[in-house]
């Protein structure tokens, strides 16, 4: 079965969240997903730049879910 990364962006200043982005590639399993999702939001927090990220408290997390079980309208 193959894992779908699904990534949230979150402001702690706005307190929410822009709608999720689902990765486009599949991973083989959670190991795989997991591994992409905190490289993905590390180089993410990198290309938002330290003044951003402070400026608007953003973090960002992510889930991964098995292809056949993601919600419909959570897509990129």
């Amino acid at each position: 079965m193959k894992i779908i990364l699904v990534m949230f962006i979150c402001s702690g200043v706005a307190q929410n969240c822009i709608p999720p982005i689902t990765s486009p590639e599949l991973y083989e399993d959670e190991y795989s997903c997991m591994m992409a999702g905190y490289t993905t939001a590390a180089s993410m927090t990198q290309d938002m730049g330290r003044e951003e990220v402070n400026k608007h408290n953003i973090y960002i997390k992510f889930e991964c879910h098995k292809s056949d079980t993601l919600q419909p309208g959570i897509n990129s």
